[in-house]
């Protein structure tokens, strides 16, 4: 074990004398051995904990194996917190997480407050970002997620959904609605590009001129360290089509640190957020939202019949009457990208005319329609495609019994459950429900069953 110096850091933020003073005092209570001090490792451990280190970065800094520092703060440093917080306030605190320990104790006033506690208008990073298309119907959504973030309700928004429906655009819209009426710092990061933690962290780092002077700096400490010099000024960081690290909505084995970069910017104290965009839901952000920690999902839909029609105006192109609006809305599942995309082919081919083009009673898809679509497939499972060819083979809506004899032999019904729900996930398919229904039916989108047509 190393001296009480491997966390000498800790000594500006904290008032340690004052704290190791009161916490003996506890100690001695509850362990009934009247003028007990803390113990040099309990004073170690708690210096890693006031540091943000996890207990296996402490572990690591302390050459001592993970489950000492585990065990010494479950069974000694988080009683002596829990009675020091019922002395003072007559309240029962409850630490289900290290973190817990650093929130408690500043609200306690152990933690010093600096002269420079004053919010720093921190600088943006727009590199990457696209100019965002004109957004149709999302005004409230976007007005909502606006709210939730700036109020601190929200430390992660993950916006999912099919290819072309928006959540680029929507990210951008929302960044910059954040950073022109709240003061937020954005920063912009196009996973394709720069997709390690360690690459875009440094140049936050440069640019935010954050400096961390860490013994060993883990990834981890490192992340908790920017969090805690910026933890005045609010900050949101874009994480841009994150379905290029997944497998199955889990991250690829050379992306695993995004797992605890996550749960760290829900558990500590700041006021920065982010959001992350896939084409698919992420395991992991669904794991911490189910626990009750601040995630929201949002799965971004396709436009309504007057939204597209907005949409279209927008364009400059014609539709004579609601039927065929209509129809054209639920060829292309109000995808306003499909939308966008054909626009040119319209004009050119119909005059402009989006009726002429619903009247052929077809479904047309120009190459860079295919082209996104393709996207998707190719990041589709084994069953997830078995499930859409066989929906494309029918022609027709099939129920899952249905489903289940025209996939190969032996194929259980978990993995078919597993391949629907994915294809849900990524709106490829849709849910056929109703009276007339012996169970539920389920159908490929019009455009997905074209491409796989033809």
């Amino acid at each position: 074990m190393t001296d009480s110096n491997q966390f000498a850091e800790v000594g500006e933020f904290w008032d340690l004398g004052r704290l190791h003073t009161d916490l003996s005092q506890a100690k001695s209570i509850s362990d009934r051995s009247p003028g007990h001090q803390l113990s040099k490792a309990e004073r170690l451990y708690l210096h890693g904990v006031l540091s943000n280190c996890s207990p296996k970065e402490i572990a690591q800094r302390c050459v001592v194996a993970d489950g000492t520092v585990r065990s010494c703060l479950s069974d000694r440093i988080y009683p002596y917190v829990k009675l020091l917080v019922y002395q003072k306030t007559g309240v029962e605190a409850e630490i289900t997480h290290w973190s817990k320990v650093a929130q408690l104790l500043e609200q306690l006033g152990y933690k010093r407050q600096l002269q420079s506690a004053e919010p720093v208008e921190l600088p943006s990073s727009w590199v990457g970002a696209p100019t965002p298309d004109k957004l149709f119907g999302r005004d409230d959504l976007l007005n909502e997620l606006a709210q939730a973030i700036a109020a601190q309700n929200q430390r992660i928004l993950h916006l999912t959904g099919a290819e072309g429906m928006g959540k680029t655009s929507l990210a951008v819209q929302l960044a910059r609605q954040l950073a022109e009426e709240q003061h937020y710092a954005v920063f912009w990061i196009s996973i394709a590009t720069t997709p390690s933690i360690p690459t875009w962290l440094d140049k936050i780092q440069r640019l935010w001129g954050i400096q961390t002077q860490l013994a060993t700096p883990t990834l981890e400490a490192t992340f908790a360290a920017l969090l805690q010099q910026v933890s005045s000024s609010p900050w949101l960081i874009v994480l841009d089509a994150m379905e290029t690290l997944l497998d199955r909505g889990k991250f690829l084995p050379a992306y695993q640190d995004y797992s605890p970069l996550f749960r760290q910017l829900c558990e500590l104290d700041h006021r920065g957020a982010m959001i992350v965009t896939s084409s698919e839901p992420i395991t992991n952000l669904s794991v911490l939202e189910g626990r009750g920690l601040p995630v929201q999902s949002v799965r971004v839909e396709g436009l309504s019949v007057q939204d597209t029609g907005k949409l279209l105006k927008h364009l400059q192109l014609r539709v004579d009457n609601a039927k065929d609006l209509g129809q054209v809305v639920q060829t292309y599942s109000g995808n306003p990208q499909f939308i966008r995309l054909l626009a040119p082919n319209i004009k050119d081919i119909f005059d402009g005319s989006l009726t002429a083009l619903a009247q052929l009673n077809t479904v047309f898809l120009n190459q860079p329609m295919r082209n996104l679509i393709e996207g998707q497939w190719q990041r589709l499972t084994p069953i997830e495609q078995q499930i859409a060819q066989c929906l494309a083979r029918a022609g027709a809506s099939l129920s899952m019994q249905e489903l289940q004899s025209g996939l190969p032999k032996g194929t259980r019904y978990s993995d078919l459950v597993a391949g629907l729900q994915g294809l849900r996930e990524r709106s490829l398919i849709e849910l056929i429900t109703g009276p007339s229904q012996d169970a539920p039916q389920y159908q490929l989108q019009s455009a997905v069953k074209k491409y796989l047509s033809s």
